[in-house]
């Protein structure tokens, strides 16, 4: 059940940037014929009604799995909306409240993705019995109508005329009413048959009970029923002349309903907004053959644009760093505290492929050691731009089974021993290697700096950090010497820990950089400074 709300609410966020784009037509297209935004409704519901989409280049949709798949087991749940503002909002919130709790039986994710789903499911449920309801009801009260001729009905109970009925869809009318109302009001209620409106609007009801949690949702279906009735409007006084259309105005304010909510099940000559119906009526002309075919481009481009999902970033998945990657965060997990975010950087020094035997089925299982330069670094956002909770960097060795799937199951986790057997204990692991590896091993300086540079990139991108906030800080502490005597390098090496930071920011300082220089906010000592660090990064 979890899973189905999931995928729906996923739908539901990908057909609400539909519904915006086609809220938004509506104002260029007012002059254009009704049918058109009827027609653009329709590709809304086809939206939200097939749970896939082919991908394409032009898809004007951010992302077309918000939600990811697995969001309710994430170590750190995060969302991946398509738009990187809302991204470094939302995911440093989910991760800090949503993180599942090792003491828990149960991740809090589950609990409310669960109790939101029974929301839903009853909320759904409701819905269906007002729509079933609604239609039986207003059944129960036309048993007394009378035909008039083929399928048009008249009866004491009807206020406003009406179609009721999919299979056989019969035209309910009041009694005592003129031989001239009555020609308009069965043009109208003709032209919702010709329509296939009395299919329309329930589906679109169904379409809702389903999405009842969307806003979006409610906006788009109170707007297609308007279009509707516009539609039909258009479609009987297509023929009539002025004057023919004044007395068609004039039933419509007769039997208007005074309110512009539509019905779910019946399709009410007077519904809507009257006062707008009557100036469409009265302003009717004719479409131009340039109008109709804008209209049908502009179909075609929110077709494609809206019904086609987002090409998703082709790569390589590399089954194995996967593998490496999780079992680095796993390995650490359990040693931090109060952390918002965990992540990691790896070099790859080495792999080793072997065989065992599995001592219970006596059969033979590959094997695979990763012999890897690891940095691991934990974090907390509670203070800007963020505290570091947690780091190691140090040689690691990974053991595997290799399934016959081709997945990675780990076997050990091999860390060196502290002080003086630190290099020993290093020596001794990768003895069965080239003496070189060993040596990479050892030397814990050659891919520091890189590695840290690469896990603060994924803290900055994962907690949203203001970066060029952070690095103004930490230049305005640089520049803040008291000694005005100092050469720039003298002042870069008086405040060594700025200059860290500035290093570990990487790609964010060079554009920083970059951009200070170029709109020329810098000049003197400080401009040399930057350039100075600046070489230091790109070698320029």
């Amino acid at each position: 059940m979890e899973a189905v709300f999931l995928k729906l609410l996923n739908m539901s966020i990908a057909g609400s940037w539909m519904i915006f784009a086609v809220i938004l037509l509506r104002f260029p297209l007012k002059k254009a014929p009704r049918w058109v935004t009827c027609v653009l409704w329709g590709l809304v519901g086809i939206r939200l009604i097939f749970p896939f989409s082919i991908e394409s280049i032009l898809s004007l949709i951010p992302s077309a799995q918000t939600i990811p798949e697995n969001f309710v087991h994430m170590e750190q749940p995060a969302i991946s909306s398509g738009i990187d503002v809302v991204n470094q909002i939302m995911n440093p919130v989910l991760s800090r409240q949503f993180a599942p709790d090792p003491a828990s039986s149960a991740d809090p994710l589950q609990i409310i993705t669960y109790i939101v789903s029974v929301i839903w499911l009853i909320g759904m449920a409701l819905m269906l019995l007002y729509m079933v309801c609604s239609f039986f009801i207003l059944k129960a009260r036309m048993r007394t109508a009378v035909r008039v001729r083929g399928n048009i009905w008249q009866s004491e109970r009807v206020r406003s005329p009406f179609v009721l009925g999919m299979i056989r869809p019969r035209i309910y009318l009041p009694f005592h009413m003129s031989s001239a109302k009555m020609k308009y009001v069965i043009a109208h209620e003709k032209a919702h048959i010709r329509r296939h409106d009395h299919w329309t609007k329930p589906i679109g009801f169904l379409v809702l009970t389903v999405y009842w949690f969307n806003p979006a949702i409610w906006a788009a279906y109170i707007l297609l029923c308007r279009d509707i009735e516009v539609a039909c409007d258009e479609s009987a006084v297509r023929n009539m002349g002025v004057d023919e259309r004044k007395s068609y105005s004039m039933t419509l304010l007769s039997f208007g309903s005074g309110h512009h909510t539509p019905a779910i099940c019946p399709l009410a000559f007077g519904e809507g907004n009257i006062r707008q119906r009557v100036k469409n009526v009265l302003n009717y002309k004719k479409p131009v053959l340039w109008m109709l075919i804008a209209a049908v481009i502009v179909c075609t481009a929110v077709a494609v644009c809206f019904m086609t999902n987002p090409k998703e970033k082709i790569q390589k998945v590399d089954a194995l760093e996967v593998a490496v990657k999780e079992a680095i965060l796993e390995y650490w997990k359990d040693d931090r505290e109060e952390v918002d975010f965990q992540c990691e950087s790896h070099v790859t020094l080495a792999e080793l492929s072997g065989e065992r035997t599995n001592d219970k089925t006596g059969k033979t299982i590959e094997t695979k050691e990763v012999y890897a330069m690891v940095c691991e670094q934990s974090v907390s956002y509670d203070e800007e731009p963020f505290t570091l909770v947690g780091a190691s960097s140090m040689p690691a060795v990974l053991s595997f089974d290799v399934a016959s799937d081709g997945s990675y199951k780990l076997t050990d986790y091999w860390v060196p021993q502290d002080g003086d057997y630190n290099e020993s204990s290093i020596r001794e692991r990768f003895a069965a290697l080239p003496p070189e590896v060993a040596e990479e091993a050892l030397d814990t300086q050659k891919y520091a700096v890189s590695q840290i540079q690469d896990c603060y990139t994924q803290i900055v991108e994962h907690g949203g950090v203001d970066t060029d906030r952070v690095l103004e800080k930490l230049f305005d502490v640089i520049m803040a010497s008291p000694d005005e005597t100092l050469s720039p390098q003298d002042i870069i090496q008086a405040h060594p820990i700025e200059y860290r930071e500035l290093i570990f920011y990487n790609d964010y300082t060079v554009q920083y950089i970059r951009s200070k220089i170029k709109e020329d906010k810098v000049s003197g000592t400080e401009a040399e400074v930057m350039r100075r660090i600046l070489a230091e990064l790109t070698g320029e």
